[in-house]
């Protein structure tokens, strides 16, 4: 009797783990990096900026890319102007591989009157991917005048949400056990 209800609690946890993993894309993984040219606005540089603008229509240029990001390397990227208080940027930037991210959050790591660090977090999205929560690191700076930036991003690698259910199926299991 035992042993058959066991099976029954097995199956049913086999079936909603299987079930669930099963209905979803996959969920964006790996880095891309790009460069390009931009100007500091709100302010008298960079030292003192609230935000940034980006020249042209495609102002940037992707360098690096790693698993699902790997097809954008030598795209053209297209950054969109933000200011720092004005939350979301919808999107930050989209490539012309069709890789977009929206800036959900923002923090100034350093603001110097050379120097901008700057981390954000936000979602990206790309066809066939399920929209991916990520991170987006960003570094300007000015040099003789010219101010360039790099750029790089990088989505989690979730733990799939069936390994989940099917480890809290096991505990109940578990739990059940002991009480029996």
């Amino acid at each position: 009797m035992k042993s058959t209800r066991l099976l029954s609690c097995l199956a049913a946890v086999a079936a909603l783990t299987f079930g669930a993993a099963s209905a979803s894309a996959a969920m964006l993984s790996g880095e891309i990096g790009f460069i390009g040219t931009f100007e500091a606005t709100g302010g008298t540089g960079l030292g003192d900026a609230t935000g940034l603008s980006f020249a042209g229509d495609t102002n940037a240029t992707v360098i690096i890319g790693s698993d699902d990001f790997a097809g954008q390397v030598g795209g053209s990227v297209t950054m969109n102007d933000f200011s720092f208080g004005s939350l979301p940027v919808d999107p930050l930037f989209t490539t012309a591989g069709g890789l977009s991210f929206v800036l959900t959050s923002i923090s100034i790591d350093l603001q110097t009157d050379n120097a901008l660090d700057i981390t954000g977090t936000g979602v990206y999205s790309l066809a066939g991917f399920d929209d991916t929560v990520g991170t987006f690191q960003w570094t300007g700076d000015e040099l003789g005048g010219l101010m360039t930036y790099s750029a790089s991003g990088a989505s989690p690698i979730p733990l799939p949400a069936g390994i989940w259910l099917m480890l809290s199926g096991l505990g109940v299991l578990a739990a059940r056990r002991k009480l029996a």
